[in-house]
């Protein structure tokens, strides 16, 4: 989502959500862990950046698979022209006062230091290039597992993120180009 100037640039295409999730999984070393899941009411295609929606879901799954060892819930949902994405884990969950230091940079688990790799900056870049494409990102720590639960998961995290569906504003803006056609 960057030039190379290092400047942002938003570029949203037509995307088919269903297989864009499905093979996230395969990218992964284990995916027999993951449950894809698309709720009722998601169109089947979107208009994205696709290479934003695959840094952030990528972030997401990679810290699920670091910080858990259960199933892992890729679910998507659509919700007033917003495409939603939730990567549910059985890890341990994240206590409420660090919950909104985990999206600063430099940041990362204190929970189990010998699983923190990394430099801190991967859930920092995920909520920065989301904030400048008008989306937003968050956690539920800890979350309800609705799944199968697993010996010794721990109570688990929801992180997520919403892009906003380009398609949508197109429609909006050609549903209000034909209705003042109509009026004149």
């Amino acid at each position: 989502a960057r030039n190379l100037r290092g400047e942002f640039k938003y570029n949203p295409t037509k995307q088919n959500l269903a297989k864009s999730l499905k093979y996230v999984p395969y990218f992964t070393s284990n995916y027999t862990r993951f449950i894809v899941s698309i709720k009722d009411g998601t169109p089947e295609y979107i208009v994205i950046d696709y290479s934003i929606f695959m840094v952030c879901l990528t972030n997401f799954v990679s810290n699920a698979q670091k910080y858990s060892s259960g199933k892992i819930v890729i679910e998507a949902s659509y919700i007033d022209g917003f495409v939603h994405v939730d990567v549910i884990d059985q890890g341990v969950s994240i206590p409420f006062d660090q919950q909104s230091l985990i999206f600063q940079r430099g940041e990362k688990s204190r929970l189990n230091k010998d699983l923190a790799k990394g430099q801190g900056i991967g859930l920092h870049s995920v909520a920065k290039v989301l904030k400048q494409a008008g989306g937003r990102v968050g956690v539920a720590s800890p979350h309800r597992w609705e799944y199968d639960k697993e010996d010794g998961a721990g109570p688990g995290s929801r992180f997520w993120f919403e892009m906003k569906d380009e398609n949508q504003k197109k429609e909006s803006l050609v549903s209000q180009q034909l209705l003042q056609h109509v009026k004149n």
